[in-house]
C-alpha cells in the first residue's frame, strides 16, 4: 500500500504562521534593554557578561534575556575563548527596524503633575528632551520622566487644566538615564517612547538623531559599553 503523500503546503503554511508570531512577540523588559546595549555597543558584538555587570538583574534573567533574542532569529550567541558572545548577522540600523515592532514604550503610565511639583528626579521626556538635541520648539505641557520606582502614583492627575501651570509626567519602566550621560533618556528610549506620536517635524527629528547613533555620532550623549 503506498504511504500518504506528505503535506508540504500544511508544513510551509505552519512554519510562516510560526515565524509571524514569532515576530510579533514583544520582547521583556531585561531583553529589550539588552538590545538596547547591544545597539550602543562600540563594536558589532557584545560580551554578555557586560549586560550582567551594567543592567539591574540577575545573570539568569540575563541568560533567559538572551534566549528571547535568540529566538528572534536576528541573534545568536557564540564562545569567543571564556566569554559569550551576542552577534546578529545584520547591521545594527537594519536590526532596530526589524525588530522595533516587538519595543515596548519605556512609559508605564503617564498623568500631570502641578509645575511646582517638578523635582530632582525628573528629567524632560517626549518632544521636550528631543528639542534639546534638535531644532524642534518645545511645546506645552512641558513634559518629564522618572522611574515610576521613585514617584508616588498618587501625585498624577488623569486630566490636563491648565498647560502653562501643570507639566505632563512619564513613570517610565526603568531609568531614563540608565543608558545616558546627559540630563535627557538615551536616543533609542526616546524614539521608543515616541513612537506612537505621528507628527512629521517629530519623526525628521527622530530621523536625524538615530542617523547618528547608527553612524557612532552621539558622542557623550550614550555611555560606553
Amino acid at each position: 500500500m503506498a504511504s500518504k503523500p506528505i503535506c508540504h503546503f500544511w508544513e510551509l503554511f505552519c512554519k510562516q504562521s510560526a515565524t509571524k508570531r514569532n515576530k510579533n512577540v514583544r520582547f521583556s523588559l531585561p531583553a529589550q534593554l539588552c538590545n538596547w546595549m547591544y545597539f550602543y555597543s562600540s563594536e558589532p558584538f557584545l560580551y554578555i557578561k557586560k549586560a550582567v555587570e551594567f543592567l539591574p538583574y540577575s545573570a539568569m534573567s540575563i541568560t533567559r534575556a538572551m534566549r528571547e533574542m535568540e529566538a528572534s532569529e536576528l541573534f545568536y550567541v557564540e564562545k569567543d575563548k571564556q566569554n559569550n558572545v551576542l552577534r546578529s548577522q545584520f547591521a545594527k540600523q537594519e536590526l532596530f527596524e526589524e525588530l522595533k515592532a516587538r519595543f515596548n514604550s519605556p512609559i508605564w503610565k503617564r498623568g500631570y503633575i502641578d509645575n511646582e511639583c517638578v523635582s530632582n528626579d525628573m528629567v524632560l521626556a517626549g518632544e521636550d528632551a528631543l528639542a534639546e538635541k534638535s531644532m524642534l520648539a518645545n511645546t506645552l505641557p512641558a513634559k518629564y520622566a522618572a522611574y515610576k520606582k521613585i514617584v508616588d502614583i498618587g501625585v498624577l492627575n488623569s486630566e490636563l487644566l491648565d498647560s502653562k501651570k501643570q507639566s505632563e509626567l512619564q513613570l517610565w519602566s526603568y531609568d531614563p538615564l540608565l543608558f545616558s550621560q546627559l540630563d535627557i533618556p538615551d536616543p533609542i528610549s526616546l524614539a521608543v517612547s515616541l513612537m506612537d506620536v505621528h507628527d512629521e517635524r517629530v519623526e525628521q527629528a527622530l530621523d536625524v538623531i538615530m542617523e547618528e547613533v547608527w553612524e557612532g555620532q552621539h558622542g557623550t550623549w550614550i555611555k560606553k559599553f
